[in-house]
């Protein structure tokens, strides 16, 4: 990604009902089957805890990506969803909603919990990771965390 096409990073709070939330939400990684369920209840507890955080990554007028953030305690605070349309991956997206997460808040810790295919994307931006084991049936899960100080990208 070049500086020229840099996503423009937002709140997006006041776009929940809308379309491009939903087909951004709908980016997670649920089944199929479960997908439009999720993303209703993931849209419902945005409005249910008006103190949560969520930002959207625009490039041109089509929003690409959001990350979600719920605060727990003095700079600190949880990614409760992250994610990037498939056309717009490994394109550096993923990687500014952190940063800005930090920047925009000023954290000095952030975390996440994530499944299999996630955790390479926070091992690559330096978050230590620590198994949970299998929390869901056939399902591991992970613990990541990250200190400001420490580089991310």
């Amino acid at each position: 990604m070049t500086a020229t096409d840099q996503p423009r990073l937002e709140d997006i709070r006041g776009r929940l009902s809308s379309k491009e939330v939903r087909q951004v939400i709908l980016a997670l990684d649920y089944p199929p089957e479960i997908q439009q369920a999720k993303a209703d209840d993931i849209i419902g507890s945005y409005h249910d805890n008006p103190d949560w955080a969520l930002a959207g990554a625009w490039l041109s007028a089509t929003l690409v990506g959001m990350i979600g953030l719920q605060f727990a305690g003095a700079g600190k605070a949880e990614i409760r969803h992250i994610a990037v349309l498939a056309d717009h991956r490994h394109a550096g997206i993923g990687t500014h909603l952190v940063t800005h997460a930090f920047t925009k808040f000023r954290l000095c810790e952030l975390s996440a919990e994530t499944d299999a295919n996630g955790v390479g994307f926070y091992r690559k931006r330096g978050f230590a990771t620590r198994s949970l084991g299998e929390k869901y049936p056939g399902t591991e899960r992970f613990w990541c965390t990250i200190q400001r100080d420490l580089v991310i990208g």
